[in-house]
């Protein structure tokens, strides 16, 4: 019998690819918000009483952070601890559940302090100390198609390309990332694997860039010279991938070239659905 996956956050950019990813190896589950209230312990737990649930792939999240947003974000530590606690109270309903950490959880080794990262080290932290079932893929970067083009750097940056518009980074990073195909190589091992070593794993490739090797690499691609302005504010924002290797030693990584020329095919095949007019910079 073919084992079933609850995906949270259903129309999200990861959710998506997971839906896709999972969906001839895994009973999929994939409500939205409208469908199943997270916040709501007395609803989730009914559902999960009508449900057989194997695995959990949390991904959904109270985010407050862009501009277009109508979010509140005195909200944003409490509403993503509730999702979370309340998926972890329930944690005898399921065999595992992975939740998606961030390189916001820390900065240059100091405790960031905005409630979006607070909430990140919290829920660390629990899985970090009690008995649990939970697991934590922490991201720092996530390339990808159904990425939010609005605001992500990097999706940003090829749909102007695309329009031969100028590429502007507001601040520049020497910065780890993933490919989201990589990442659903992870999230299947991760399910796949009986005994896990960790608790938390840094999901970034072996390298790191920056933007302006982003940004060399994007028009030596697509054969275009644009204007450039990188401003210089200059911040580190790395992940240590040593855990993630240990456990998987065969785990291999996209190069940035072939990221970056898959994206510009799926965005130029996609160019209606961009509108210029929505940039958030």
């Amino acid at each position: 019998m073919m084992q079933s996956l609850l995906i949270t956050g259903g129309d999200g950019f990861i959710a998506r690819h997971c839906k896709e990813y999972f969906k001839d190896r895994y009973r999929v589950f994939a409500p939205n918000k409208y469908e199943l209230n997270l916040m709501n312990f007395e609803e989730l737990k009914e559902w999960f009483s009508w449900n057989h649930i194997d695995y959990v792939i949390h991904t959904a999240v109270y985010d407050a952070q862009t501009t277009f947003g109508n979010k509140d974000k005195n909200k944003v530590f409490l509403n993503n601890m509730q999702m979370f606690m309340n998926l972890a109270r329930l944690q005898n309903s399921f065999d595992r559940m992975i939740y998606f950490g961030s390189g916001a959880e820390t900065h240059m080794g100091q405790v960031s302090n905005s409630q979006y990262s607070l909430a990140k080290q919290t829920m660390t932290k629990y899985i970090e100390i009690s008995e649990n079932n939970i697991f934590n893929l922490r991201l720092f970067g996530v390339m990808g198609e159904f990425a939010d083009w609005r605001y992500r750097i990097p999706e940003n940056l090829i749909c102007k390309a695309i329009y031969d518009m100028p590429l502007y980074v507001p601040k520049n990073k020497m910065f780890s990332y993933i490919d989201v195909i990589d990442l659903m190589k992870i999230i299947n091992l991760i399910l796949e694997k009986k005994e896990l070593e960790y608790k938390t794993y840094n999901c970034v490739n072996s390298n790191l860039i920056n933007y302006q090797v982003f940004i060399d690499k994007l028009l030596k691609l697509s054969h275009k010279k644009l204007k450039i302005d990188i401003k210089s504010d200059y911040i580190l924002y790395e992940g240590n991938n040593t855990n993630l290797i240990n456990e998987f030693p065969e785990l291999g990584f996209t190069e940035l070239d072939d990221t970056i020329g898959r994206l510009l095919n799926y965005y130029l095949a996609n160019k209606d659905k961009i509108d210029i007019n929505k940039f958030e910079y």
